[in-house]
């Protein structure tokens, strides 16, 4: 089976280190925020400034001492052949 990579690139989540590891979800219509295991349900931004801002909105927003990390998650994108 052959691949190919077709993009690849960087995003920003942010995450707990506890117990799993948790990832923070916001939605966009509201300043509503909860956790999720999944990182592919997670909030991502293109770059590490605006996901701390996005930290700093959630805690003056929830008033929560959680303590989050801005993450860099690297995303690829692959053609893979399976005519094989």
């Amino acid at each position: 089976m052959n691949r190919y990579l077709e993009k690849k690139t960087i995003k920003y989540v942010a995450a707990t280190f506890d117990n799993p590891t948790l990832y923070l979800k916001k939605t966009p219509a509201m300043p509503e925020y909860c956790f999720v295991e999944d990182i592919e349900m997670a909030t991502k931004t293109l770059n590490k400034r605006l996901m701390e801002q996005i930290i700093s909105y959630y805690s003056s927003d929830t008033r929560l001492d959680t303590p989050l990390v801005a993450v860099p998650v690297e995303i690829t994108y692959e053609i893979i052949d399976d005519t094989e």
